[in-house]
């Protein structure tokens, strides 16, 4: 009787947990993914703070953290969730970029990882809104050369609504990522620019960007190994430790002079008797 009552409610329970998600799915809500942790919304904060330099320990602690520390990847890929994509979509909500931020200083998104920003990007492009996701999208590409990458940003370049900030960010990651195509066209870029204004505050870092691409480009013609092809070498294992465990040497023993010392008194024993027997007869 219990176990029938018990699968009564199961049903009825389950059927009610289907009903609520149809109807979520219907209405064309998504759940949102679960937040944050305390702790990775902590680094974070300290990390965008307006004021680095009144705690610069804790802000550096921050930055590596976000950077290097594996677990908190899923908390970062789910607040992009929350705060972009779902907010955008959802009257009223705010939309942050603070998550895409951090996620742009990372260098371990896997390619289906990267796609949702590359994809989005890829909408952007005609788009031409959401400048700040544009922005921190394309440095999050700096970490991760494939040729797609390089022609979406090259993309962003032929836009005539280009932000300065935009400009930089795909100067500064086509320096990473670029072959010879993004050379010349940022070459030619700067070269107009400068014709335009030579008094423009951001032509400094443009043409180092284009230095430091022919830099690499350079070095990768006198190695034959590209900025891809490095990026895509497996993470060398640690070397095993070269400490040798020295084995004691084994004690000397002490009972081969004893056990000989022994048989010759034995053996002088005997001879003594026998030498005594002979003398009585």
């Amino acid at each position: 009787m219990k176990t029938l009552l018990g699968f009564k409610y199961g049903s009825m329970l389950a059927g009610c947990c289907s009903l609520l998600l149809l109807s979520s799915a219907a209405s064309g809500q998504t759940p949102l993914p679960a937040p944050m942790r305390p702790e990775v919304q902590a680094l974070l904060d300290a990390y965008q703070t307006d004021a680095p330099w009144a705690d610069v320990n804790a802000w550096t602690k921050a930055q590596q953290e976000l950077t290097t520390r594996p677990d908190i990847k899923p908390d970062l890929l789910r607040q992009l969730q929350r705060e972009y994509f779902i907010a955008k979509q959802t009257p009223g909500a705010s939309i942050s970029f603070s998550a895409l931020g951090a996620l742009a200083l990372r260098k371990d998104l896997n390619p289906a990882e990267q796609k949702i920003i590359a994809d989005e990007l890829e909408r952007l492009v005609s788009a031409g809104d959401n400048k700040y996701f544009v922005n921190g999208g394309i440095n999050l590409l700096s970490h991760y050369p494939t040729p797609e990458h390089e022609d979406l940003v090259l993309r962003f370049l032929e836009r005539d609504d280009r932000q300065v900030h935009t400009l930089l960010s795909a100067f500064r990651t086509l320096s990473a990522i670029g072959g010879g195509k993004s050379l010349e066209t940022m070459r030619q870029m700067a070269a107009r620019l400068q014709a335009k204004n030579q008094e423009y505050w951001f032509l400094k870092e443009l043409n180092g960007h284009v230095t430091a691409l022919e830099t690499r480009l350079k070095q990768e013609a006198a190695t034959g190994r590209t900025q891809a092809a490095t990026a895509s070498l497996p993470t060398p294992k640690p070397a095993p430790s070269t400490t040798t465990t020295v084995s004691p040497e084994p004690p000397v023993s002490t009972t081969d002079w004893r056990m000989w010392l022994g048989l010759l008194g034995g053996l002088i024993l005997v001879i003594a008797l026998a030498c005594r027997a002979f003398r009585k007869r």
